[in-house]
């Protein structure tokens, strides 16, 4: 399995959308918590951008995700939330520089399609983990948000069940 390289602090979180449309103000939260632990984030416009339910449509989705998988400034790829759409891009997304510099892709739901394909075909770790529209002001320091920063910055997580 090839481990993409962990996050250290100042490297930079790419937002995405590749299924379900997502604001300005349903983000924030996640952005400021990206930067309050040190890293930067990058999105342009397009990640607002509005097709029916989906953030924009098919080819703009998929132009902005292979932007993304290209951009070997961007160290991690973190999907905005879930909705069907990103099943309908996949076979659109050219893996060939993300395989040469392999990146993070983060999120659940809708993003499983990535996981599957990354894991599965390519032998590429991702990480399953809450998505920018789980993160509010109140919840920035719950155990979801810290267990995903530490597999973002590759610290070694344990976990203890009472029985």
């Amino acid at each position: 399995m090839i481990i993409p390289p962990y996050l250290t602090e100042g490297d930079t979180v790419a937002l995405a959308a590749p299924a379900r449309k997502i604001s300005k103000s349903e983000i924030l939260p996640a952005e400021n918590w990206l930067k309050k632990n040190g890293f930067n984030v990058f999105y342009d416009d397009r990640l607002f951008a509005e097709d029916h339910q989906f953030a924009g449509n098919d080819t703009l989705r998929a132009e902005y995700f292979q932007d993304l998988l290209d951009n070997n400034d961007v160290k991690a790829i973190w999907c905005a939330r879930g909705g069907y759409g990103s099943a309908r891009i996949i076979d659109n997304l050219d893996f060939t520089r993300f395989q040469q510099h392999p990146k993070w892709i983060c999120g659940y739901s809708d993003i499983t399609v990535f996981h599957n394909h990354l894991q599965q075909n390519l032998q590429t770790a991702t990480i399953h983990a809450t998505m920018p529209i789980n993160v509010t002001d109140k919840n920035t320091q719950s155990p979801v948000l810290q267990s995903f920063l530490q597999a973002l910055i590759g610290q070694t997580l344990t976990y203890e069940l009472e029985i």
